[in-house]
């Protein structure tokens, strides 16, 4: 099998802008957050046998919108990563992401100064008062006390024109959290009052779309209305107001689609640095130079790789190699056969009426799939450095918690979803199978500043990403790229479908 690795990407041998975790405002029984004198958060390492093995909080700070960076310093070693949680303002607790190693002496622990978004206030009709920056767009995120940590439910997309600004959720909870996540241009709710009057601040002459999802069905957002914005400050009324819905508005020029965020992921727009540095442990040549991407549209991505189970029921075939397990991920594609995948789906739902016109599922490009597979990291994977692990066939107590390598038990690859998520809630971004991308096979990313990227016009072999079950570590970096002939299959390579809207 030809497949490009580095210069040449050879096969096994027998040895084979930091993710915020955003301001979360907890709000019982109708209490209220008030506003805080900004002060950073202190916090102190603990070691033991050259590792970081703890992080105490001494002093959580006050007014944080978004989570802060953690970094630590010193102490003779290298390589321990954390992060901090928010609660109503305040760091309300340190997570020791990588212990590092080396460690000699205590590293010290320096968390950033308070940051923007930040909520200021709730009251008991859930009225926040959010700083920002002028001209960015925030995503307002909230989740049920009782839910997962992350089963988060976005609730509106808004656009700071003044900062602060105020956002009132009319349906929320009594005992919940929030957080305020940055997006990209979008229309503000500027207030909602009892009887689901939205006062919506958008840009003249764009189109809105005012979205409800319920309670009872959240994992599915519907279209509640269509408008052009004739004024920047207008009212809209939801005559068939449910006491269980909650809003969002959105003016992207990617129409909002009834989607199951149980299957799929929205992916904002937004900017990215593609590739890794010349210093990143396990680079190869093709993975330079780092090129500063932006992509102008949000589009759907799979949770999930797709399954033997799905590709069976659009197909009418499985040309897997391993199948004791139909949620496997299909394998032993071809790219030909991905892409026909996606061309045959898209038939079939814009025939049932759930796919409007412009839109297809395809293959991500490998700009969009970095982009997911990153989720807002800088690190070598999604989940960290992970300068721990030996970048081979090793045992990882952390790399296995979030992927299937050559590491793992077992030679076949393990079906979808049984790994941790990257931040934005995607699976096995990191190993599993390889994953087909749009885009043809070239060896050196194009550097300097480019916008929605498509790779090159020209060229036999196409992208793969994403390491598999038969790869070492190194190769299941975020920015590990390598090329294939579309027209052969392996029992490592599979895909990951998206849902985009074309140009």
């Amino acid at each position: 099998m030809k497949m490009h690795r580095h210069d040449t990407f050879t096969r096994r041998q027998s040895d084979v802008a930091a993710v915020l975790l955003l301001a979360v405002v907890l709000l019982a029984g109708g209490g209220q957050v008030q506003g805080q004198v900004p002060r950073a958060a202190k916090a102190e390492a603990a070691i033991e046998g050259g590792f970081v093995v703890g992080l105490t909080l001494s002093d959580p700070g006050a007014g944080y919108g978004v989570s802060p960076s953690v970094t630590l310093i010193g102490g003779g070693g290298t390589g321990a990563t954390a992060v901090a949680l928010v609660r109503s303002g305040l760091v309300g607790q340190l997570r020791l992401v990588t212990t590092g190693s080396g460690y000699t002496s205590t590293p010290t622990v320096v968390i950033s100064e308070p940051a923007d978004p930040m909520i200021e206030s709730a009251d008991y009709r859930f009225r926040m008062t959010i700083h920002g920056q002028v001209g960015e767009t925030h995503r307002i995120l909230a989740k049920d006390d009782l839910a997962p940590i992350k089963d988060w439910q976005e609730r509106a997309s808004v656009l700071v024109s003044d900062s602060p600004y105020e956002w009132v959720d009319e349906a929320a909870w009594p005992i919940g959290f929030y957080r305020v996540a940055g997006a990209t241009q979008a229309p503000i709710i500027q207030s909602a009052q009892a009887g689901t009057r939205l006062r919506i601040r958008g840009t003249v002459g764009m189109t809105n779309w005012i979205l409800g999802t319920e309670l009872a069905n959240p994992h599915v957002w519907r279209v509640l209305a269509v408008l052009v914005v004739s004024s920047n400050v207008y009212d809209w009324v939801d005559e068939a107001h449910s006491s269980g819905r909650w809003y969002q508005v959105t003016a992207e020029p990617t129409v909002p689609l009834e989607m199951d965020s149980r299957r799929w992921v929205w992916i904002q727009p937004g900017r990215f640095l593609m590739g890794s540095p010349t210093t990143e442990r396990g680079r190869s040549s093709v993975e330079g130079p780092q090129t500063v991407v932006t992509l102008t549209r949000g589009f759907w991505l799979g949770k999930y790789e797709v399954t033997q189970r799905e590709y069976l029921a659009v197909m009418g075939e499985n040309p897997s190699l391993f199948t004791s397990d139909l949620n496997r991920p299909v394998e032993s594609v071809r790219w030909y056969d991905a892409t026909n995948y996606c061309g045959k789906l898209s038939a079939q739902e814009r025939a049932a009426g759930r796919l409007p016109p412009g839109f297809e599922y395809r293959l991500p490009t490998e700009a969009q799939w970095e982009y997911a597979c990153r989720a807002g990291t800088t690190t070598r994977y999604s989940f960290g450095d992970a300068l721990e692990c030996d970048d081979r066939c090793g045992a990882c107590s952390l790399a296995a918690q979030y992927m299937c390598w050559c590491g793992s038990a077992g030679d076949q690859g393990y079906p979808v979803g049984q790994k941790l998520p990257n931040p934005w809630g995607l699976h096995d971004m990191h190993g599993n199978v390889y994953e087909w991308c749009h885009d043809r096979w070239v060896n050196s990313l194009p550097g300097g500043s480019v916008v929605d990227p498509v790779g090159p016009a020209s060229g036999s072999d196409r992208v793969i990403r994403g390491g598999s079950w038969y790869d070492q570590g190194q190769y299941c970096r975020s920015a590990a790229r390598g090329g294939n002939w579309p027209g052969i299959g392996a029992n490592l390579l599979g895909f990951r479908a998206a849902l985009v809207q074309v140009p």
